[in-house]
């Protein structure tokens, strides 16, 4: 069912016919005379199309009389809000002020709200498209119409005919009210139209105006561009000239140079080689007094048939070294694996220092592997006055002492772990994790004493980092601890000198040839019979 005009129009007078009779019959009080003045100040702005002003103002005005406790004046101002936003073609936002004001206006029994209420609900569910709240609204409206004059009716029959012709008098008042009013609210919709059509040209005209101010910039920035490159390019040119000038200059400097270059190149190159070749003797000379304090692999496989030393320095002398003491007329012997800081020329002499103190301790009688690397971790200390500089020096190490008469392996280790291997199965022994060396301001953990029954075929593995962090494979990764444990499972039963060519064979196929050695290398394997 489609809605008239008509209906719009009536919903607007009754809107109209409440504020005038709210106007002439309440007495407001000081506050309700603020409210009065947002009222006639949203209404001038609602004339003037400022339609989200007027509902800003309106909103005031219900927000005062609510406080009042002016219950209708609250609901006429939900309904001015609601026109202003219905205006402003906010529909849905209307709709809520006006079923507050709606249900308002039912408990007060207040025909003209009640009845506006209903048209402009109507309209708004039909501007939304929801045809049959529309209608709803509408019949509800009607009907309440209806009631008003049925009501009136009953209140003034005395007699027929003179209510009936009161009835066809107002009817036509009525009815020609409702056509000048249309007529006028016509040309008033009219006029406003004018009006955004006149602000809409101004606003294409103004866009115009602006459009052609951006041009006329544009040129400007055009022409401003075209000489600042024309000087810009004046001053390459010079740029050009002056470096090809200074170009000449350099290489005939360059070749002046050159030319002494050469000729003292050709005195000091003498020098130079002489300088270099004393070097690597110095250097060569220090690895065989490095060398000299290694024990010799043949006095471990005396004691030890079936073992294997690997050791690889990344430069001619080494900061690793490894440490065999068999104790005259017995059973037993210590044997260690160590890693010192560094490499070359400096990890050499830590290795000096580390052997030397190392050799003390066990010479001095002490059999406890813990107290051992208690008692070297002092003498470092106090060989390098750690106590009293900077110097933070040091060395990790995994120590063993082997009772072949009793089976038994101790064992304790600063920061480097002991890999055995019995029944086929893998058992590494973690190290404790503090270094040897260095001075401390937190306690450092007391070295960890570990023994292991070898009443078993029983292999052990000794080692330094410098084999899990060499850099190779297909995406350059370290080889890691994880890969040489893999390793060690799958070769241990072989003859150690066969582990040996394995171990070897595989750094080497891991670094390839696309990487150097990063570190010095020790591994030390070596197999307890049962």
């Amino acid at each position: 069912m489609e809605l008239k005009k008509n209906d719009n129009v009536i919903g607007r007078l009754l809107l109209i016919m409440v504020a005038i009779v709210t106007f002439s019959s309440v007495a407001f009080t000081q506050n309700l005379k603020e409210a009065e003045k947002y009222r006639s100040q949203g209404q001038k702005q609602f004339d003037q199309a400022n339609y989200d002003q007027a509902f800003k103002l309106f909103s005031k005005e219900k927000t005062i009389r609510k406080k009042a406790g002016d219950v209708k004046g609250e609901a006429l101002a939900s309904i001015y809000a609601a026109s202003a936003l219905q205006e402003d073609e906010r529909i849905a936002k209307s709709v809520r002020l006006l079923k507050t004001a709606l249900e308002t206006g039912l408990n007060l029994k207040d025909n003209n709200i009640v009845g506006t209420c209903y048209g402009m609900l109507a309209n708004a569910y039909k501007e939304l498209g929801e045809d049959r709240k529309a209608r709803e609204y509408y019949t509800n409206y009607k009907n309440y119409e209806g009631y008003v004059e049925n009501k009136k009716l009953k209140r003034n029959l005395t007699n027929k005919e003179s209510v009936m012709q009161e009835i066809r008098q107002e009817l036509e008042e009525t009815e020609a009210s409702l056509e000048k009013t249309e007529i006028e609210l016509e040309q008033a919709e009219i006029i406003a139209r004018n009006r955004k059509i006149k602000l809409k040209l101004l606003a294409q005209e103004k866009e115009l105006k602006q459009a052609e101010l951006d041009r006329k910039e544009v040129e400007l920035d055009k022409k401003r561009i075209e000489a600042e490159k024309q000087k810009i390019q004046l001053q390459n040119e010079r740029l050009i000239i002056y470096s090809l000038l200074i170009v000449v200059l350099l290489v005939l400097g360059l070749l002046a140079m050159a030319i002494l270059g050469y000729r003292r190149k050709q005195r000091d190159s003498a020098t130079i080689k002489y300088q270099n070749d004393k070097i690597v003797s110095s250097i060569e000379y220090a690895s065989s007094i490095q060398n000299a304090i290694l024990p010799p692999i043949t006095g471990i496989q005396s004691a030890l048939p079936d073992s294997f030393v690997m050791y690889r320095p990344v430069d001619l002398v080494s900061g690793d070294f490894y440490f065999f003491y068999k104790i005259p007329d017995q059973n037993r012997f210590f044997i260690s694996v160590i890693d010192c800081t560094g490499h070359g020329v400096p990890g050499a002499l830590m290795s000096m220092i580390g052997h030397k103190s190392l050799r003390e301790v066990v010479l001095s009688g002490e059999e406890n592997v813990a107290n051992i690397l208690s008692k070297l971790h002092d003498n470092v200390v106090e060989a390098l006055n750690q106590a009293k500089t900077d110097n933070k020096d040091g060395m990790d190490l995994a120590f063993c002492h082997v009772d072949l008469d009793k089976k038994l392996l101790q064992y304790a280790g600063a920061r480097n772990p002991l890999v055995y291997v019995q029944d086929g199965k893998v058992e590494v022994i973690e190290a404790t994790r503090r270094p040897i060396g260095g001075v401390y301001h937190k306690p450092l953990p007391e070295f960890e004493l570990t023994e292991i029954s070898i009443d078993k075929t029983t292999e052990i593995y000794l080692f330094s980092d410098g084999y899990t962090d060499q850099f190779g494979g297909e995406k350059g990764r370290k080889f890691y601890s994880k890969n040489l444990y893999k390793l060690i499972e799958k070769v241990h039963a072989k003859p150690l000198s066969q582990q040996h060519k394995i171990f070897s064979s595989k750094f080497d196929e891991w670094r390839g040839a696309d990487y150097i050695q990063v570190d010095d290398v020790t591994l030390i394997g070596f197999r307890i019979s049962s």
